[in-house]
């Protein structure tokens, strides 16, 4: 009975996103569309360097395999040798999966469901996607910041109408990467942090059942300690990790780049086009809505609209068709084709995570 009705909530869970999802995606296009002449925009789509917009679909999905080369590079330290295929099937589960669920919430949870099947034990999977996570955060945050520190004055103005959502965007990034480094290097400092915010916004009537909330996030930080001594004795693994994740950034973000170069313009350099989309990713980041939908549109006509003028419309629906409902159309195959595809057991290995203590830590994979 327990079971059936778990089934039926779940059931419920996946057409309310579904539906939200869908209409979310029909107000962002009447937004976008409204009041513009779609003969004349499709004049323009039509007038485009095809060349330049197969390059940017390329860069779509190095962004994607550059997370299986990382899933890969992290397995093979941990003693576990998956192929790479398999990671690449990984990546593109996790970026579908997280481009429909709000704040990106469900890619991990399904990437764990398919590695599991393969037999890739749950601490080993757990850990290699909190570093992902760790990873891809952390970067959000360098890259932001290194470029407000480093920008020209067309960026400058181009942000000036929103430069709050910018401010609190990277104030937020950076309390979720503090979070997760506190979590994973300093878990009773963690807990005590985090049960006393939530036990005072509870009290306060702020969060609705504040104890489950605090058990949650207590599992929650238990998960990510697990990776503390790994963590500690391969940095060198995390400095690596970062430099792919860097680069891996980089691909997607300058996909708007190719495009703008694609109506065969100039005048503003790729520099300052990955720029304005990496403040954009850092804006929309942590907003419940599947790829930012609305939130990214918004902001990109605000950003690019003195760079792009009257191509700005064009530009955006290709740049979004490429650089997000492109994953989402290759990420559905992919995820569709791994449900029917027989489970690859992989042979346990042990790693064993010395402490500083006489025991030592076993991750299985």
């Amino acid at each position: 009975m327990q079971e059936n009705q778990g089934k039926k909530l779940s059931f419920k869970k996946i057409l309310i996103e579904a539906v939200f999802i869908i209409v979310l995606f029909i107000i962002t296009v009447y937004c976008v569309l409204k009041g513009e002449d779609l003969n004349e925009i499709m004049g323009y789509i039509e007038q485009t360097n095809k060349w330049y917009l197969l390059v940017g679909l390329a860069l779509v999905l190095v962004f994607i395999c550059m997370e299986s080369v990382i899933i890969h590079y992290l397995m093979k330290t941990l003693n576990c040798k998956l192929r790479m295929r398999d990671c690449i099937r990984y990546s593109f589960v996790g970026f579908f999966v997280s481009a429909i669920t709000p704040s990106a919430s469900g890619g991990q949870p399904a990437q764990m469901y398919f590695m599991k099947k393969d037999g890739i034990g749950l601490s080993v999977s757990t850990l290699v996607l909190m570093v992902v996570t760790i990873a891809y955060k952390f970067t959000l945050v360098f890259l932001s910041v290194i470029m407000l520190c480093f920008s020209s004055s067309l960026v400058l103005t181009s942000i000036a109408p929103v430069w709050w959502i910018i401010v609190l965007g990277l104030i937020l990034n950076i309390v979720i990467v503090t979070a997760l480094l506190l979590a994973v290097f300093k878990p009773v400092w963690a807990k005590r942090i985090i049960v006393f915010s939530i036990v005072k916004l509870g009290k306060r009537g702020l969060i609705k059942n504040y104890q489950r909330k605090v058990s949650k996030a207590l599992r929650g930080i238990a998960k990510y300690s697990t990776g503390s001594e790994y963590l500690k004795g391969h940095l060198h693994v995390m400095l690596n990790v970062l430099l792919m994740t860097v680069f891996q950034r980089v691909m997607l973000f300058l996909v708007t780049y190719v495009v703008y170069r694609s109506f065969r313009l100039s005048g503003t350099t790729a520099y300052e086009i990955v720029m304005l989309q990496t403040l954009i990713s850092l804006a929309v980041d942590n907003l419940p809505l599947p790829g930012g939908m609305g939130a990214t549109e918004w902001l990109y006509q605000i950003f690019f609209v003195h760079i792009m003028g009257n191509l700005l419309i064009p530009n955006l629906l290709i740049s979004r068709a490429i650089s997000y409902y492109a994953q989402i159309i290759l990420g559905a195959i992919v995820t569709l084709i791994s449900f029917f595809l027989k489970p690859k057991h992989y042979e346990e290995k042990i790693l064993l995570l010395k402490k500083s203590g006489d025991k030592s830590k076993e991750l299985s994979c």
